[in-house]
């Protein structure tokens, strides 16, 4: 009661990006989000719409995973999880393909990565009981696993007549370049303006790289991005009081904090009590000011964003980001220093 808010998607001048899409029954947000980044960025920079396949990350997200499980003799525990980034360094190795392409084995009821990961779970409990660590055949009873559930992601196929592997259609049709991209987060535990560690499971590579930024900077990065005409994904809690299904909008009630006290140690003292925690990525493609309050329109796949008058999309306030969202991917040029 009060909060004056947006009242519809259509008062937004939203940026370029396909309707949202459930992700079923996956722990697959973060393919969502980054796939979605990369469709609006090739929207933006080459002038295409073309939709790409979630499930072909996922495919070799999970090839990946079970690599480096078997390499460090079953100390990584699997999980569906990863970060928006983890999309880029899918698409770096593997390359990328059109959802026409690749669909993931997708039912009418959407996806289900359910039966898959109890049947690789099993797999890799039993390398791990019987101390079988040889990489060559291991990868190759994840391949056959893969491809049962999933379908096998081809090695080549044709796109407006011409014959692509998934690597030479990134490179030569959608132009993408991760290395004009980075992660950024905001955090108490490493230094400012140093590449550091993003210390939660779902970074299951556990490389340095999100750029440590203070929390008006991080914000800032963000709406520069914005106010350059690009979009940005982003992630972090949504399990909290003011985040309501029901009206698709997420904000930070006065009970909590008020918007003017948000600060670096009230951030950092919700993420040290575990009350901020790293659940979900989104997409965010537009935003607005209503009477000095900056909204976010999001781009939601989680079951949860298709109960509100306006289904596959959340409002976020402004100090919602800044007190509860702990990364995000922005141009490395648009990083406010």
């Amino acid at each position: 009661d009060g909060l004056e808010v947006p009242t519809s998607i259509d008062l937004f001048n939203a940026y370029f990006h396909f309707p949202p899409k459930h992700q079923g029954l996956t722990g697959s947000c973060w393919a969502h989000s980054g796939i979605s980044f990369i469709e609006s960025e090739v929207q933006r920079k080459q002038g295409k719409e073309i939709k790409l396949s979630v499930m072909q990350i996922i495919y070799w997200d999970i090839y990946q995973k079970c690599r480096h499980f078997i390499n460090t003799r079953g100390e990584y525990k699997i999980r569906q999880g990863s970060q928006i980034n983890g999309t880029f360094k899918v698409a770096d190795e593997f390359g990328l393909v059109p959802e026409s392409t690749y669909n993931g084995n997708q039912s009418n009821e959407g996806f289900d990565t359910g039966p898959l990961f109890k049947e690789i779970l099993a797999f890799l409990d039993y390398l791990k009981e019987n101390d079988i660590w040889e990489i060559d055949s291991g990868m190759k009873s994840v391949k056959t696993i893969l491809d049962k559930h999933l379908g096998p992601v081809p090695d080549e196929f044709k796109y407006e007549g011409k014959t692509y592997s998934p690597k030479s259609f990134k490179q030569k049709v959608l132009k993408f370049n991760t290395e004009k991209y980075t992660g950024i987060q905001s955090t108490l535990s490493f230094p400012f303006y140093e590449y550091t560690y993003f210390p939660y499971p779902d970074h299951w590579w556990k490389g340095d790289d999100f750029y440590n930024l203070p929390i008006e900077n991080f914000y800032k990065s963000i709406i520069n991005t914005l106010n350059a005409g690009i979009s940005v994904p982003i992630g972090g809690d949504t399990s909290e009081p003011g985040y309501n299904r029901y009206a698709g909008i997420a904000f930070i009630p006065k009970m909590d904090i008020s918007q003017e006290n948000i600060t670096q140690d009230a951030r950092e003292y919700r993420i040290n009590n575990e009350s901020t925690g790293d659940d979900h990525a989104v997409h965010i493609v537009a935003y607005l000011e209503i009477n000095g309050i900056d909204w976010f329109l999001i781009k939601d796949s989680s079951r949860s964003a298709y109960q509100s008058t306006h289904p596959g999309y959340y409002f976020y306030r402004g100090d919602y980001i800044k007190l509860k969202m702990l990364n995000a991917i922005v141009p490395k040029h648009l990083i406010e220093k």
